[in-house]
């Protein structure tokens, strides 16, 4: 058995560097926007009366309210076989209002280029007339401007990477019969989802659906001839994945984009404190007084950031943020959203943070990390030299090395967050008395990787990754009732006094691997449906109970190699598999306790090497 699995390279140093950074600190203006979102305007027929609503270089836009985001959309040209582009677009409009453009995206075929603009509107428009500067753009599919209200007008978009999407199609590739041309999304606020297509003289996106309309979108119009379409959807809450799927039509590129809601927040310069007499309100602290009943409060503030979002060092006074909206600077991977040190008594709840990295802790104790929605590409949440901490009912999606990294912290609870990773979902290194207790888990290379830890609980946890619970050099853990799915479900090396109990351990390589450990009970789990592998794998281990099992339709129940003596195999059912119990020389049934067990069906019940 290679266990190479088992091992990973920390790096502690590196993030205790990371939380000496001095963040910078820029002055912004307040700007407030309105926390529900609603759609307040669509254009109508402009200057160009010849033509439809959707082929026009103009449309006039009315809106009721204020605070407005200003969304431009068009099909511009005729493809860059037809000698008609439309290069060098600018959008103008009676009310000076400034248009940026947000993407373009070049359909195939002869369809033109998908464009995007947007502004924000102080006060409400009246008949507003939004001009393309461009040449041939009635040539392309059309032209439509909307009013959003509600949204975030100090960070438009929804930061999520995957935002915005965009795909394109060759005729024939959702035509009737031949399935669905999509585009897809994970929003991490809530959004106004806006659909815009390319279709190529077809029947609109909906065609192909009951009701005439993308499932959850609401279609504000179609081109001529179904050669430009704009559709809508609001989702309801934060962490949404939202799909754009066009059926029985002719689609030739599809953009899916998302503005982020306002939810009632101001911005504000990113936030030092340093010692208990920083709680102030040039500080952002909106309410309290610093004790346990009446705890400062910073509050309903959106933060755009370089290095931190949020510092706070050196305080012993409670403390809580919430309501937050965090982005970290994309271009600096060493960007914190908020980030403690050397604190007491402080709870991060219900914020949103997008960036590198999320929320990092160091030699910090009694705070609380609850009910927020991050998408690092790096470290979701780093805490290293701290203890006594909750870390609950998260959302997380990372893409870094680690998603949650712990590094010598004591005394914790871990539970109940969905933690979503392209490496490492939770890595543990040097931690004790914790409990990591029904999170939802989806991995890169690992579900819980750990090294060095003891005391402590790991139970209920759901999901998978290429490998799943992988643990090294501990002692006194329970591992108990995770349904995790990897090449290794569960793998534990260099242990003792554990148990591994009521697990589901459908791997594709092991189930249970147990590898130099002693004293380990492993009991009431289900190994089963691994065809290549073993339901459980013993190696150089001694004195391992393995009973009450459920090992079936595997290549082998149960593996015993390398000198795995003096254990007891009892009462396990074990059917179906290509071999029963597989010993080598030097681990033979008679150097182990084996009795009761039950066989069924399984092509030889006893082999050997």
């Amino acid at each position: 058995m290679d266990s190479v699995f088992f091992f990973k390279i920390a790096r502690p140093v590196l993030l205790v560097l990371l939380m000496m950074l001095v963040p910078a600190i820029t002055n912004l203006a307040h700007v407030h926007a309105s926390p529900s979102m609603e759609l307040d305007g669509v254009g109508t027929k402009g200057s160009n009366s010849g033509c439809s609503a959707f082929c026009m270089r103009s449309q006039l836009l009315t809106t009721s309210m204020g605070d407005d985001v200003i969304i431009v959309t068009l099909e511009c040209g005729e493809g860059p076989s037809s000698g008609h582009p439309c290069d060098g677009i600018a959008i103008t409009d009676d009310t000076g209002l400034t248009f940026t453009k947000r993407l373009s995206f070049p359909a195939s075929g002869d369809s033109g280029t998908l464009w995007e603009f947007y502004a924000v509107a102080a006060s409400p428009l009246k008949s507003d007339n939004i001009t393309v500067a461009a040449d041939f753009c009635c040539r392309g599919g059309g032209m439509l401007v909307l009013g959003i209200h509600g949204a975030n007008t100090s960070m438009v978009f929804d930061p999520n990477r995957s935002i915005p999407a965009s795909n394109s199609y060759t005729r024939g590739d959702c035509i009737v019969g031949s399935g669905t041309c999509s585009a897809s999304i994970q929003t991490d606020t809530v959004d106004f989802v806006i659909g815009t297509t390319a279709i190529d003289d077809a029947p609109p996106c909906g065609d192909g659906y009951p009701n005439g309309n993308v499932p959850g979108f609401t279609n504000i119009g179609s081109g001529p001839n179904s050669n430009f379409e704009v559709d809508y959807a609001i989702t309801t809450t934060s962490q949404t994945n939202v799909e754009y799927a066009c059926s029985d039509t002719d689609v030739s590129g599809i953009v899916l984009d998302a503005v982020s809601s306002g939810n009632g927040l101001q911005t504000h310069a990113p936030i030092l404190i340093s010692g208990n007499d920083g709680f102030t309100t040039d500080n952002g602290v909106t309410g309290g007084t610093g004790t346990s009943d009446n705890p400062y409060v910073i509050s309903g503030w959106t933060i755009s950031a370089e290095n931190y979002g949020i510092q706070i060092s050196g305080t012993t006074a409670y403390f809580t943020i919430t309501n937050v909206a965090i982005s970290c600077d994309p271009t600096n991977a060493d960007c914190w959203g908020i980030m403690f040190s050397s604190v007491e008594n402080g709870v991060v709840q219900n914020s949103h943070l997008s960036g590198p990295r999320g929320i990092g802790v160091h030699n910090s104790d009694n705070f609380q990390v609850t009910e927020n929605n991050l998408s690092p590409g790096e470290t979701g949440i780093g805490l290293w030299d701290s203890s006594s901490f909750d870390v609950s009912n998260n959302v997380v999606y990372g893409g870094g090395d680690d998603t949650v990294f712990l590094w010598n912290v004591t005394n914790f609870d871990l539970s109940g967050n969905s933690i979503h990773s392209g490496e490492v979902v939770i890595f543990l290194g040097f931690a004790s008395s914790f409990d990591i207790s029904n999170n939802s888990l989806e991995g890169g290379t690992f579900a819980i990787n750990g090294d060095h830890v003891s005391d402590a609980s790991i139970v209920g946890n759901t999901g998978g990754a290429e490998d799943g619970i992988v643990l090294s050099n501990f002692s006194g853990l329970l591992i108990s009732q995770n349904i995790i799915v990897g090449h290794v479900s569960i793998g534990v090396q260099d242990c003792g006094d554990s148990t591994i109990d009521g697990n589901t351990a459908n791997a594709h390589d092991y189930g249970i691997f147990v590898g130099a450990c002693g004293n380990i009970l492993v009991s009431n789990n289900n190994a089963s449906n691994i065809a290549n592998g073993q339901g459980i794998y013993l190696d150089n281990s001694d004195n391992v109970t393995i009973t009450s099992n459920t090992l079936s339709n595997n290549l082998e129940g149960i593996r015993l190699v390398d000198y795995a003596t003096g254990n007891s195999i009892t009462n396990n059912a074990i059917s179906n598999n290509q071999c029963g119990i597989r010993t080598d020389s030097t681990s033979t049934p008679d150097q182990n306790y084996l009795a009761d067990n039950t066989f069924t069906g399984n092509t030889q019940d006893y082999c050997g090497f």
